[in-house]
């Protein structure tokens, strides 16, 4: 599994941080081969975002660029985590129907508990975001296709891709994921944490 890392948090910066990824995971067989691989490992999203941001724009851009730089292809699963640390905000958190506004909820594209009395953690919210939008979205994508998953911690995913790695390594030519973890400088920090980076061991 190999794990690309960058906290693009803009339209910008998110923008070049897809391209990157999808320039990165797509290898030629030969002169004559498609711009990308006819078999790529399956691909991976960790993403979180500050509340202060708008999610709508940045996982619309995330879901349209992403099918259209990288054809017959998209995430085999997507996680909506929460970093180890964050800063204060004097700003509220978003509800759903705010952020979807003017448009409804769907009750069957919510993610987390039906209970009422309740609010929903960000990392839900994201995640029921990302629902209506690739539900909503013309692609052969839908999001019945892709398992999402909300709440974990970078520790936490990673427990998880292990998991999945393990038991799919029974199957004939399992391959390894590839994994852009993007959205949050705090989410990166977390997951290079999690995954015992340094920089001596870096070089």
């Amino acid at each position: 599994t190999t794990f690309f890392l960058d906290g693009a948090h803009t339209v910008q910066s998110l923008t070049a941080t897809l391209q990157w990824f999808a320039h990165a995971t797509a290898t030629p067989t030969s002169t004559n081969a498609p711009t990308h691989k006819q078999n790529p490992n399956p691909r991976v999203l960790v993403f979180t975002c500050g509340h202060e941001r708008n999610p709508v724009e940045l996982l619309l851009l995330i879901h349209h660029q992403y099918n259209s730089t990288l054809p017959n292809k998209s995430f085999s699963r997507v996680y909506f985590a929460t970093a180890d640390s964050t800063r204060p905000s004097p700003v509220s958190m978003p509800t759903l129907e705010e952020l979807l506004y003017p448009k409804p909820v769907r009750p069957e594209l919510v993610v987390g508990t039906s209970n009422r009395n309740r609010v929903a953690t960000w990392p839900e919210t994201l995640g029921s975001v990302w629902n209506h939008l690739t539900a909503n979205a013309q692609t052969e994508t839908s999001f019945e296709s892709v398992h999402c998953n909300v709440n974990g911690t970078a520790t936490q995913v990673l427990h998880d891709l292990h998991t999945k790695t393990v038991l799919e390594q029974t199957q004939p030519q399992q391959q390894p994921y590839d994994v852009l973890v993007t959205g949050s400088l705090y989410l990166v920090g977390s997951f290079l944490t999690a995954l015992e980076w340094s920089e001596e061991s870096h070089h």
